[in-house]
């Protein structure tokens, strides 16, 4: 089981759970006082294999602009400190 609220956790879960595998995989949030444990398989067969694909898509492509914003910002912090 994995408790926590960070969706990347979820996305990462339903795209390498397989479905023949035997292991019982299940994800549950750390926030508010109603907790709710999902099933990973069952969401993934729920959601199908299109959806968990885009997700997991859309992780990626997310996280690429987030070290994108990190390199821009560590070069004009750079360039600014050769400029002194």
């Amino acid at each position: 089981m994995l408790t926590g609220e960070d969706i990347d956790l979820l996305v990462l879960l339903l795209h390498y759970a397989s479905p023949n595998d035997g292991i019982k995989l299940y994800f549950r949030s750390d926030k508010g006082s109603h907790t709710v444990v999902y099933d990973i398989k069952v969401m993934k067969r729920v959601l199908g294999s299109k959806i968990c694909q885009s997700a997991i898509s859309a992780c990626i492509h997310r996280m690429l602009h987030h070290f994108h914003n990190i390199w821009n910002w560590k070069e004009v912090c750079c360039a600014k400190a050769d400029k002194r």
